[in-house]
């Protein structure tokens, strides 16, 4: 079985990966390397993963002309009526009528939820120069979401700089990330591969967005949270946080007891490969549907959560 997949968004891209693990072969279109019909036909996909925004007319006249292509698109914010999906991966948080639309349209529809990507699962272990009592990892995608969701308000923005100075009064805090904020616990930029690192390394991790969660959950990192989730605990940026979350540093326990639950809740229900099990069995290719779900459990025997 081939899988052939375009440029997709950072939302997706676990699923793509998980993808590669358990088909036979697999193609990433580069569009700068080669056109996309000239692709498609030398590889000969048996499936194929599309964005809704990297789609032309070209793409979809080529897509049409392979009938026994299996097509699943990647919705952000529109539909294509004219190509031909067997799937359509949707935003649950799409509006009604955009869905009425959809259906209209004859298309099968999977609401992708969030979820942990554990294609390339880290087992990174703590590292000294990293050890501290809060983290907080300020990437290009965080603080896109961070002003987004106060509105860009240099106001509330203050309230966030406010809210990590007050815990830097009761333990050591380190910051990293692609985007520099201004206050000196900021160790400057560190690579994607050692953030896991980074953020084990310290006794909780701090979440602005709620972007980053399942990841950070499935990697057994205790993680406190302004965003309201079922995982950790939700503490909001007021002027009781400090003291909620002084107490969480001074009991390891109760840390150590929801990270393990909030690890176990993610590999029950909601990693890359569920999601991608689940968009599968809706095709009708049930026996990598399958193959999906096993690797869950030999990433668990790996990292020995079973």
């Amino acid at each position: 079985m081939r899988f052939f997949a375009t440029p997709l968004p950072l939302r997706y891209q676990g699923i793509i990966k998980s993808a590669t693990n358990i088909f036979d072969q697999s193609f990433l279109w580069n569009p700068e390397k080669q056109n996309f019909f000239d692709s498609l036909d030398s590889f000969s996909p048996d499936i194929l993963f599309c964005d809704v925004d990297n789609v032309n007319n070209a793409i979809i006249s080529a897509c049409n002309n392979f009938t026994n292509l299996k097509k699943i698109v990647l919705f952000s914010n529109r539909p294509i009526n004219s190509l031909r999906s067997d799937l359509i991966c949707a935003e649950p948080s799409i509006s009604a009528t955009m869905k009425r639309n959809l259906e209209r349209n004859g298309s099968t529809l999977f609401y992708l939820s969030d979820y942990a990507d554990i294609s390339n699962l880290s087992n990174e272990k703590k590292e000294e120069q990293f050890k501290s009592d809060f983290s907080y990892y300020f990437s290009a995608e965080e603080k896109a979401q961070v002003e987004k969701s106060m509105a860009a308000s240099a106001e509330k923005f203050s309230s966030l700089l406010a809210y990590l100075k007050s815990l830097s009064e009761i333990g050591k805090l380190k910051i990293t990330g692609a985007s520099k904020l201004p206050v000196p616990e900021h160790l400057g930029y560190l690579p994607p591969d050692r953030v896991i690192s980074f953020l084990k390394s310290s006794k909780i991790s701090l979440d602005i967005c709620g972007g980053n969660l399942f990841n950070q959950a499935a990697n057994g990192i205790f993680t406190v949270s302004t965003t309201d989730n079922y995982l950790f605990p939700t503490i909001k940026i007021n002027k009781d946080a400090k003291d909620k979350i002084k107490e969480l540093l001074e009991n390891p326990e109760t840390r150590d007891k929801i990270t393990k639950e909030a690890q176990e809740k993610v590999f029950r229900n909601d990693t890359s490969y569920q999601r991608l099990s689940t968009i599968l069995d809706k095709i009708g290719l049930n026996e990598f549907a399958q193959k999906s779900k096993n690797k869950i459990k030999e990433i668990k025997c790996e990292l020995e959560l079973l």
